[in-house]
């Protein structure tokens, strides 16, 4: 594979972020944009390797609702941070989330490694409603 410019995203990019094997852009208008290699797991079994590869960007279903803070990319999707301090993973197939062992936290940063992260943030505070 060779560097490339990437054609055929309709929006002005204001953030991208690279995995293991694929980037990530963010549009002005909070649509997201994968290219590169798809894991195993995103495929249909028995397709070879050239079937993972995507060199044109593949739109994200279900990021335009987001209100998108940052970024990170991971080893097999893309970690969101949302404005709220939320947490969800973007793949070729989506968005899954937000994290449930990490709601209890508003994080304002992350580093994702190899099955783990890396948060830095705080206690979400939690109201309890009122008992009629």
């Amino acid at each position: 594979f060779v560097p490339r410019k990437i054609r055929g995203i309709d929006d002005r990019i204001v953030q991208f972020t690279c995995g293991q094997f694929h980037t990530t852009a963010l549009g002005a208008s909070g649509r997201m944009w994968m290219v590169g290699m798809k894991s195993k797991s995103e495929v249909e079994s028995g397709d070879d390797v050239i079937d993972r590869f995507s060199p044109h960007p593949v739109e994200i279903p279900g990021t335009k609702n987001l209100s998108i803070k940052t970024l990170k990319g991971g080893w097999s999707t893309t970690t969101v941070i949302t404005k709220d301090g939320k947490v969800y993973d973007a793949s070729w197939r989506g968005i899954r989330g937000p994290r449930k062992e990490l709601l209890n936290y508003v994080v304002d940063d992350l580093a994702p490694g190899f099955r783990h992260r890396v948060i830095i943030g705080k206690e979400r505070m939690i109201m309890a409603e009122e008992e009629e």
